[in-house]
């Protein structure tokens, strides 16, 4: 099977919606063991716009859409949100050290990106 790039802007129309169903998934199974108000989201980024993936400046925007959405839908009624944002430029060093940093200092809930296919 040959594998096939997507355009860019049909990616984009997508990401939304599927930003707030991991979001709705994840926090489920956070907020069900844990009970917490707040979740730490980790947001491995990249800065830069290559054109082999969407830099977070272009798809960041995503993530308040998603949010928005699952408020209006009340699945994050009573539950605050932080985000945390580190830009890994596609570095798999980077990616690896920001994921540590995520979960043994920063403690976060949850980890999204990077969004780069080699790392």
């Amino acid at each position: 099977m040959k594998s096939q790039l997507v355009p860019l802007q049909a990616l984009s129309r997508g990401l939304p919606r599927m930003i707030a169903l991991i979001f709705s998934c994840l926090i489920a199974t956070v907020v069900s063991q844990q009970q917490k108000r707040t979740v730490t989201v980790g947001i491995a980024a990249v800065e830069d716009v290559s054109p082999s993936f969407m830099a977070f400046s272009r798809s960041g925007g995503a993530i308040g859409l998603a949010l928005d959405r699952m408020h209006a839908e009340g699945i994050t009624s009573g539950i605050d949100f932080r985000f945390m944002v580190n830009y890994t430029e596609c570095s798999s060093e980077v990616a690896v050290g920001v994921a540590l940093d995520y979960m043994v200092k920063q403690n976060v809930d949850l980890v999204i990106g990077p969004p780069c296919p080699h790392c």
